[in-house]
């Protein structure tokens, strides 16, 4: 390793075959190296063990190109015989490509991570950063034994063996959203085309700088050129919002409400569509350079970023504002992440929802807020193993994923915290066989879900449109809409996604015609026990107890006005919480027999012996009691808990 003024600082490592190729890992701690078939990991900090695998299987074979991705962390390899690689950072092959014509002398990765470039003898190919090719192109320069990227990804160069240098510039790069598509035919020109309208294709023209990056989506075109952004409002594509931009573009994120650039220098930084900056989130350790789309998710309220330093930390902030959200402002987790992902459907933080894949490829859901009865410790649930990859739809809370070969589209996924029996209830399930190993969802919009399979072929699955249909009748509160919908489609997933919309809302009629349509006979009961008692603040208990959290109920009791000290006991007697009724009987100073009462009780009808000290001390000072008059205080404490008009 040498300094840039040409010192050497040290000798890092010595193998017994020649070194034909080197590139630096994301984080600069690291350098791969490409000597025979083999290829190795040294890491410059001391103490390090080395990390060695195959880059190809013939021992005779040489590894002659490598490239290494600061944003996906993955490697791509060339070698003699005609087949490219593509290897994670521990050694684990990802892709092998098919035999070309000649050996692969050059290879590399496009700086946002999406794609890479392979040169070989008079060819040079652009590629998925799954391995598939998007394009290959003829020359007659030679081989191609350098490839460079721009630092904003847009051009290429080569320098080949006939001792000439090669310019490329990407194009026919597609953006499609519903009905409407854009084309980058040209480095500054774009062609939008809406195919429900005949005669619709129009070609937007940027003169003064080539294209960098272009999104669209959300009925919206967002363009970004070497100085300027452009945005443009669908269908009208004359008059965009216009304003300049001092640096590259890295990424390009669009939400409902707004939209997100990440640049080197800047970092992220949030517009609205009328082009007006909202926020600039920063936290110390953020890496602009590393960040994808994988990294980084955006909704309307809420951002979610992927601290670089911590691959187990998210970071929430508000979008608009770029302060760190108050309710939660980190999501920890015990593995690496390697995608996050926020839900589009809502109106505020309540209703977001993120979702996380782990290195151990398993899918988890939270909320970016504190939801009323659910404690940070459980906010964290998981969803899914052996997932490939997931989406949001962009118009309601549905999810759909590929895991197992098996394509799942979560109806309701916030039944986890309503109640965990019903998720099951409300997720539909599709062969998956036909997307192969390693697919992506790439869109979720209505109810097309568009997956790209490892070889680049994109197929097309579809969800029944009735479950968005009750995401909109159910934010309008329109409920008998809701069940006159079920009763006309009659599926299963649909009432069960009904059932948990409806006792998430506490709206227990039609949770309770849901409840008896998928014959969950004990939770029927339950509901239509809470539809009986007289009080809201014991209605609003015996909900949160039918969401398992017992906490929460018993705090609703004890902070009303005036506190229901009896229902409160009588919660912790029914879960068997011998200790915590007595305490709240003794710190109230009331109803200390009855709670003495109900635990001889249990005791005669279990047939077991008072184990409990402080229940036996309070047995010898209260003697015997009187089970008429035991009776009487309970009825007595109901009227003076309940009796009021107000509560009743």
């Amino acid at each position: 390793v040498w300094s840039r003024n040409g010192n050497l600082r040290t000798s890092l490592i010595s193998v017994g075959k020649p070194v034909h190729a080197l590139a630096w890992g994301p984080k600069g701690t690291d350098l791969l190296l490409a000597h025979g078939n083999l290829l190795s990991v040294k890491s410059t900090a001391a103490g390090k063990r080395t990390l060695q695998w195959k880059g190809l299987p013939d021992s005779s074979g040489i590894v002659l190109c490598v490239d290494w991705s600061s944003v996906t962390n993955r490697i791509v390899t060339g070698s003699e015989d005609c087949i490219y690689r593509i290897f994670d950072s521990f050694g684990l092959p990802l892709y092998v490509s098919k035999r070309a014509e000649h050996a692969i002398t050059s290879v590399a990765w496009r700086p946002s991570g999406d794609s890479f470039a392979v040169g070989s003898f008079n060819v040079l190919r652009l590629c998925d950063a799954t391995g598939w090719t998007y394009s290959r192109t003829r020359t007659n320069v030679g081989s191609f034994m350098r490839l460079k990227w721009s630092p904003d990804g847009t051009q290429l160069a080569g320098a080949t063996g006939g001792g000439k240098a090669v310019f490329a510039q990407i194009v026919d790069r597609t953006m499609e959203y519903g009905s409407v598509s854009a084309t980058l035919t040209d480095p500054s020109k774009i062609t939008v085309a809406d195919c429900s309208v005949p005669g619709s294709e129009e070609e937007l023209d940027f003169p003064r700088d080539r294209v960098v990056d272009f999104a669209l989506g959300y009925g919206h075109l967002v363009v970004c050129t070497a100085s300027q952004c452009f945005v443009y409002e669908a269908p009208n594509y004359n008059t965009p919002q216009v304003f300049d931009l001092r640096n590259a573009v890295n990424l390009l994120v669009l939400s409902k409400k707004s939209f997100a650039i990440v640049d080197t220098v800047n970092g992220v930084q949030v517009y609205n569509y009328e082009g007006r900056l909202l926020s600039s989130p920063r936290f110390q350790g953020l890496r602009p350079e590393f960040l994808s789309a994988d990294y980084l998710s955006l909704s309307p309220d809420v951002i979610a970023i992927l601290d670089q330093t911590d691959l187990k930390t998210v970071r929430i902030f508000d979008a608009l504002t770029g302060r760190p959200c108050a309710s939660g402002p980190e999501i920890k987790h015990d593995q690496e992440i390697t995608k996050v992902s926020l839900s589009q459907y809502g109106t505020s933080s309540l209703d977001r929802r993120l979702v996380f894949i782990d290195s151990n490829r398993e899918l988890f859901i939270t909320p970016t807020a504190n939801l009323p009865g659910v404690r940070k410790k459980f906010a964290v649930q998981k969803l899914a193993t052996q997932v490939d990859t997931c989406c949001w739809n962009d118009e309601s809370d549905l999810l759909a994923c590929v895991a197992d070969s098996r394509l799942t589209v979560y109806y309701y996924p916030h039944a986890l915290y309503v109640d965990k029996d019903l998720l099951s209830l409300t997720q539909e399930t599709q062969d998956g066989s036909e997307f192969g190993k390693l697919p992506q969802i790439q869109t979720f919009y209505g109810t097309q879900i568009g997956v790209r399979r490892a070889d680049g072929a994109l197929l097309t699955a579809t969800v029944p449109p009735y479950p968005a249909m009750l995401y909109e009748y159910a934010s309008g509160g329109r409920w008998k809409e809701c069940t006159q919908l079920c009763r006309f489609i009659k599926s299963p997933q649909l009432w069960g996604t009904l059932a948990g919309m409806a006792i998430y809302h506490q709206d227990l009629e039609s949770a309770e015609i849901a409840l008896s349509a998928v014959k969950e006979v004990d939770k029927l009961q339950y509901i239509k026990h809470i539809k009986s008692l007289p009080s809201s603040e014991v209605r609003n208990s015996e909900m949160m107890l039918y969401k398992r959290c017992a906490e929460e109920a018993e705090s609703i009791l004890m902070q009303a006005s005036p506190p229901l000290v009896y229902h409160a006991i009588k919660l912790n007697i029914r879960l068997f919480k011998w200790d915590r009724a007595l305490e709240i009987a003794k710190k109230n100073k009331k109803y200390e027999d009855i709670v003495l009462w109900y635990r001889n009780k249990y005791l005669k009808e279990f047939g077991r012996s008072e184990n409990m000290d402080a229940y036996a001390r309070l047995g010898k000072e209260m003697g015997d009691l009187d089970d008429e008059e035991i009776e009487r205080k309970k009825n007595e404490a109901k009227e003076a808990e309940l009796g009021s008009g107000d509560r009743k």
